[in-house]
């Protein structure tokens, strides 16, 4: 059954924890809970995509780990960062800090970052080229997309940790909502799917699938964003960890070099754009 066929649950935002609270009460909860600690950047919870083609992802909370098919949210902010490691982890076993990364995807700091004066574009570590078949290889730095994931039972975001193999498809989501809706991200109820690919030596990976569910109202709207915004400096200043393979270990792919079209809603999510009905998502 396509997507146009299917009748769409109409999840009420004033559902959302977020819609129930007073930002001030959330500012007092913490600062009562905390004793005075400033709130961690590491209490947020992180998701990554699962590895091994697996189709569920894996949350961890205070109430336990729990496994779900679909992740609903709004996504508030993302940001991409990069990681580089001269040896890799069959190599070096892991626990070493990365040779040159970046936590804005522009400017990098470290060896590499050094040989090409601390910009990414420039790096030639950074670059896609292809091997004597004509494949995409992958790029020794690895780039990763951050994205701030307000779920309905939290009322702080989650990271969900989109690895190379799936950055792609949230370009072409974010970029599609603009230019065909002219919403933001923070206007709409997104979910995130897994679906099972093979890498070019047969390894079987987990790649996501982007879609609205539903675009809200101007009074959910002002709210999300005027929260976004609020936690605007707290997320800007997040430093991502060292290692951000999580589960993922698969070579990442080109993002745009190997497209030859200038649609961009290509790989919109990673599917045929014909079963989903973008026009009729719900709004409330």
């Amino acid at each position: 059954m396509s997507a146009k066929e299917t009748t769409l649950a109409v999840i009420d935002a004033k559902n959302f924890a977020l819609m129930q609270v007073d930002p001030a009460d959330i500012a007092e909860v913490f600062a009562e809970n905390l004793g005075g600690d400033a709130l961690r950047l590491s209490d947020l919870t992180t998701i990554h995509i699962p590895s091994g083609g697996a189709l569920a992802w894996s949350i961890n909370s205070i109430d336990g780990e729990t496994s779900t098919p679909t992740l609903e949210g709004v996504v508030i902010a993302h940001k991409a960062v990069r990681r580089f490691y001269e040896q890799d982890f069959a190599t070096s076993g892991g626990g070493t800090a990365p040779d040159c990364k970046s936590e804005d995807g522009i400017h990098g700091i470290g060896t590499m970052a050094d040989k090409c004066g601390g910009l990414c574009s420039k790096c030639p570590m950074a670059q896609f080229v292809k091997d004597e078949k004509g494949a995409w290889l992958p790029t020794p730095c690895k780039q990763y997309t951050l994205v701030f994931l307000v779920r309905q039972d939290s009322v702080l975001p989650s990271i969900l940790v989109i690895a190379p193999t799936s950055i792609r498809v949230f370009s072409d989501y974010k970029r599609g909502l603009a230019s065909q809706k002219l919403k933001r991200l923070s206007e709409v109820l997104t979910e995130f799917s897994l679906v099972k690919e093979k890498s070019g030596n047969g390894l079987a990976y987990s790649k996501i699938q982007v879609r609205p569910l539903q675009y809200f109202d101007k009074e959910v709207q002002q709210k999300f964003r005027a929260f976004g915004i609020q936690m605007e400096t707290f997320l800007s200043a997040y430093i991502a960890p060292d290692n951000l393979e999580g589960y993922t270990n698969v070579s990442s792919e080109p993002s745009s070099a190997d497209d030859d079209s200038d649609d961009v809603m290509s790989g919109f999510t990673d599917a045929d754009l014909s079963d989903i009905d973008i026009d009729n998502i719900p709004s409330v």
